[in-house]
């Protein structure tokens, strides 16, 4: 078993991942920033928006936004400021509209109870 898990491994078919809540770090606030881009900027606009360690997520959508962010922050003013500071900054950014979320039901593949995962059951 152990020969066949680092195969998968190796080979880059299994992959670990770490299932954190922001809001248990202090960041309780996460919204979704769709980015309406030129085209012939997206690429390098992507790129910037993911170096910002608001971000956790950003990826090309089809649409007039066409490229989706999440951002977690501690609060409001917080997000503000990066809105009005460090996206406001990068050219190439046409227009934007932002969802805050305002109670997180299901992450990834998990149920959220009472602000804690709830382990799944089989069946």
């Amino acid at each position: 078993m152990a020969r066949r898990l680092e195969a998968l491994e190796s080979a880059g078919t299994l992959e670990y991942e770490v299932e954190l809540l922001p809001e248990r770090l202090g960041y309780p606030l996460n919204a979704h920033m769709w980015l309406r881009v030129a085209p012939a900027h997206l690429e390098r606009v992507g790129e910037e928006v993911a170096r910002h360690a608001e971000v956790p997520f950003v990826g090309a959508v089809t649409g007039e936004y066409n490229l989706l962010a999440s951002v977690i922050t501690r609060d409001p003013d917080d997000f503000y400021r990066y809105l009005t500071t460090r996206v406001a900054a990068i050219s190439g950014v046409d227009g934007y509209s932002v969802s805050m979320r305002a109670r997180p039901l299901k992450k990834a593949a998990s149920l959220i109870s009472r602000g804690r995962l709830v382990p799944t059951t089989s069946g």
